[in-house]
């Protein structure tokens, strides 16, 4: 009585189950993930994957989603082949890469770990280089909008 998706039978069939595509696996796994944690932050961002996937795309969801392409690595080969290399040929620095890539898009906290646990001077210039100075994964982070009051005192 397993509810067949596509050609992918998930492991535990359930309400999740019914929503994704064979093709959607990862997406799959990180739900189940998200819904075992019973935190109000991850329901409330399973609430935001599964209208990214069900009803329209949530940008923040998607740039979350999106895997390293041919035009990340591209921009890693042309802009940081020296920081790619030192890092990936340092073992400390490949096991925090590693970390970072087993960790869910919203795990801040696994992430934190990975980086702590593993932060070396060539993980830093690798990081330094492919995020923020070429920003080879093309992700964008807006600076909240802040709101500023004026307080007026009248007699």
């Amino acid at each position: 009585a397993h509810a067949r998706l596509g050609g992918y039978r998930p492991a535990a069939p359930g309400l999740l189950a019914r929503f994704f595509q064979r093709e959607e696996r990862e997406t799959y796994e990180l739900a189940l993930d998200l819904w075992s944690r019973r935190s109000s932050d991850d329901a409330a961002y399973l609430l935001l994957l599964l209208g990214h996937v069900l009803v329209k795309p949530v940008p923040l969801i998607g740039m979350a989603l999106q895997e390293a392409d041919l035009k990340a690595i591209q921009c890693m080969c042309t802009h940081c082949l020296k920081e790619v290399v030192d890092c990936v040929t340092d073992p400390t620095c490949k096991a925090a890469i590693d970390c970072l890539d087993e960790c869910a898009a919203n795990d801040q906290v696994s992430s934190y770990k990975c980086i702590t646990c593993n932060e070396t001077p060539k993980f830093t210039a690798f990081s330094l280089c492919v995020l923020e100075k070429h920003n080879c994964l093309c992700k964008t982070a807006e600076a909240p909008v802040t709101l500023t009051l004026t307080l007026t005192l009248t007699p």
